[in-house]
């Protein structure tokens, strides 16, 4: 039995959710005994269930095949500064149950990994999934990745270099899958974030820590020939010797990273803040450092952005991370600095969105990743799957 025709199937299934075996075949162009086996053996599976008879005037009604998106499970897992968050989701992406593991030391990978793979079974458990029904498990990791050989070459924020997730294959009993997360939350976005049916994209990931980038390139990841494409958060854009962590000088995440704000904010005044949400505040109520500050760091950002458009020529610049949530207050500045007295590109050429998933646009892309090697999400039809429809539109 055809593998490619019980996945062309599928994959229509999860767009449509519910067809007749005639309206599959003619769909696709499969003969009706081709169609009828490989519909068997999605029903065996579980990916899809007989679900009662189609309406029809007369004669004899045909049986509905539907598709089951509780019939198997992924799980994501994403590496975050001082704390690791663990999703498991459907098959439309959906999430059934999630946690997070606190105070996270990631000096020693083995033992890490080792309490990883304990708690995704305990939750797991908790939540009655068999591990036989899970595809698989994506790992989000904010540093220069390489998923086809599943090594972390070096993660600068987290203090990680040279994991080999292959070492850690047997103590989970399906396959893993590693991801750069800004890759990951590109991934997603392209999927089924808001941005229009654009083929392609820029998502730029400005955390507390850092800055990182995916890119998306004719709709596929564009990874590079080393796979290191999208390192845009250490690209010069200052001269004032601003040592990054990587070891280089005036990194874009020295001028742009969510703690440029606090830190600078904080260098001017008795009263500082903590948190973003404290700075953004200030610059409500009008406080004139914090005016200042977002000035410059627009300037800056801007410079950056105005870099990426001339280099990619995207359709959108996806803005995600920290800053996402506060995004709508400068936007405009930000648009104008970009485009003013711009030769190449006008403001309507090129959208500048927040990301539309927020916080979880990380998690849902490596979470995505077993479900895209099952199910297949780019159709026979050259179209995006449905199979995530339910969950954020």
């Amino acid at each position: 039995m055809s593998t490619d025709n019980r996945q062309k199937i599928l994959a229509l299934l999860t767009k449509e959710r519910e067809l007749t075996i005639n309206a599959i075949s003619g769909h696709l162009g499969m003969s009706i005994p081709t169609t009828s086996k490989n519909v068997m053996q999605l029903v065996e599976e579980g990916y899809a269930r007989e679900s009662g008879y189609s309406r029809v005037a007369v004669g004899r009604r045909p049986r509905l095949i539907r598709f089951q998106p509780n019939s198997y499970y992924s799980i994501g897992i994403e590496f975050i500064v001082g704390r690791i968050r663990i999703i498991v989701v459907n098959l439309d992406l959906e999430i059934a149950a999630q946690t997070t593991i606190l105070q996270v030391n990631y000096k020693n990978p083995s033992a890490l990994m080792k309490m990883i793979s304990r708690t995704v079974s305990k939750l797991l458990s908790e939540n009655d999934i068999p591990s036989e029904r899970v595809l698989g498990a994506g790992f989000s990791l904010p540093g220069t990745t390489n998923e086809e050989t599943k090594f972390l070459e070096f993660a600068p924020v987290l203090g990680l270099r040279n994991v080999d997730f292959n070492d850690y294959t047997d103590l989970f009993p399906y396959p893993i899958y590693v991801e750069n997360d800004s890759n990951a939350a590109a991934l997603a976005e392209y999927k089924f974030g808001d941005i229009k049916g654009k083929e392609n994209l820029v998502f730029i990931s400005i955390l507390i820590q850092g800055i990182g980038s995916g890119i998306i390139f004719d709709g596929k990841l564009y990874k590079g020939q080393r796979k290191k494409a999208g390192i845009l958060g250490h690209m010069t854009v200052g001269f004032e010797g601003r040592r990054c962590d990587c070891g280089l000088e005036d990194c874009w995440s020295m001028y742009s990273s969510a703690s440029v704000l606090l830190d600078e904010y904080n260098q001017n005044r008795t009263q500082g803040v903590d948190t973003l949400e404290g700075f953004f505040k200030r610059l409500v109520e009008q406080d004139q450092t914090a005016l200042e500050i977002i000035r410059r760091y627009v300037t800056h950002m801007a410079i950056a952005i105005r870099n990426i458009i001339l280099t990619f020529d995207p359709g959108c610049i996806i803005i995600g991370g920290e800053i996402a949530a506060f995004l709508h207050l400068f936007i405009d500045d930000l648009k104008e600095a970009v485009f003013k007295d711009n030769a190449f590109h006008g403001i309507d050429d090129v959208d500048i969105l927040p990301s539309s998933l927020r916080d979880d646009s990380y998690i849902l892309g490596v979470a995505l990743l077993p479900i895209e090697n099952n199910l297949l999400m780019e159709d026979s039809l050259g179209q995006k799957s449905g199979v995530i429809k339910t969950a954020y539109r």
